[in-house]
């Protein structure tokens, strides 16, 4: 049996050596120890102008923003403290930037400032034996992500999370426990905010394909065939509005005149395929009357929200709209504009803002 005290220092020797290793691959020399009398100091990084930094290393698998506020705190420092974690959220990495740590996130990225050594950048992630596909870049995973962000309030169980996601029980189940083993949930399962988002949002790339008309529900002859599920909306799947058209309908500020042409999410591929010949592919990816996605998170599209009961003065639609959640993580792909949207823009009750 391994004891405790040996597996953190087994930890903390791996974690010297992922960043001696780290800063090597851009140019930097490192090397473990930093001679006799250092004590408390793990490494030397030695700098072209012939000066050395002593660096003090601390090793934690994926912290919450709590857990390295606690760290930092507890800190006496003796060289430059760095935190080297297989995770870090965004919030945990803010957190080590105002206390002036450098840190490691074995996905891919090194900071350390430290003298006249500046280091932001990416680096190769660590592929260390054993390492599973992280949580987020799957297809479950990502699933029970949104649901978590979806209802932040709730403290969804296990049970209440498959009812939403569609997935199996054991699926769920993993998914949540590596949701709070990368210090993405709280002790009480709710996900940290705006963190969980963050995370999600660089994976959430829907493929839209633009048709040169917009499908119209009264043309009942051709979207009998698109499983519109126009009836009884927040209880069927079915087509929904996505993107700006329906953060707009949430209150958000984005300009949508009478032609914008609206993005939907509809439940299959199949459907995609019967829309294109039904409403035929676009010229030019500018003179498209609508689009057409399957959303990266299949439930996306049996969850909907009638647009009718959202209340306000923006102009009514017959289509349905997603969940909040989907259109600010649609939003968010566009950097600029998106960015800019979401930084004004609060959903009305019962929904919350999350990003």
């Amino acid at each position: 049996m391994v004891r405790t005290g040996e597996r953190k220092e087994r930890s903390r020797r791996d974690a010297v050596t992922d960043l001696v290793e780290a800063l090597r691959t851009i140019g930097v020399n490192a090397s473990a120890g930093a001679g006799p009398g250092d004590r408390g100091v793990d490494m030397a990084v030695r700098l072209a102008d012939g000066s050395t930094i002593t660096v003090e290393v601390r090793a934690l698998v994926a912290p919450s923003p709590s857990e390295v506020a606690s760290l930092v705190s507890r800190s006496d420092r003796v060289g430059t403290p760095v935190l080297v974690a297989d995770r870090l959220a965004p919030a945990a990495r803010d957190a080590l930037n105002r206390a002036g740590w450098g840190w490691l996130d074995r996905r891919g990225h090194l900071r350390l400032l430290a003298g006249n050594l500046i280091v932001d950048t990416d680096v190769p992630g660590w592929d260390g034996p054993g390492r599973s596909r992280p949580v987020l870049e799957t297809d479950v995973g990502l699933d029970v992500a949104c649901a978590l962000l979806a209802y932040p309030d709730d403290r969804l169980s296990v049970r209440r999370t498959v009812d939403i996601t569609g997935r199996s029980l054991a699926a769920v189940h993993s998914a949540l426990t590596g949701l709070r083993d990368a210090g993405l949930t709280d002790g009480t399962g709710k996900p940290l905010t705006p963190d969980l988002f963050s995370e999600v949002s660089p994976r959430w790339r829907p493929q839209r394909t633009p048709l040169f008309m917009c499908p119209q529900p009264a043309d009942v002859a051709r979207t009998d065939q698109l499983e519109l599920g126009l009836e009884d909306v927040e209880r069927t799947e079915g087509w929904a509005l996505c993107d700006t058209i329906a953060a707009n309908a949430y209150g958000a500020f984005a300009v949508v005149r009478g032609d914008f042409p609206p993005d939907f999410y509809v439940p299959s591929e199949r459907i995609v395929r019967v829309a294109r010949r039904l409403y035929d592919d676009a010229i030019t990816p500018a003179s498209h009357g609508a689009t057409v996605a399957v959303p990266p998170v299949a439930w996306a599209c049996r969850r909907r929200v009638d647009s009718a009961s959202l209340g306000g003065d923006r102009p009514r639609t017959p289509w349905p709209v997603v969940h909040p959640l989907f259109a600010a993580l649609d939003l968010a792909v566009d950097p600029s504009r998106g960015r800019e949207i979401l930084d004004g823009w609060t959903p009305p009750e019962p929904f919350r803002r999350v990003w």
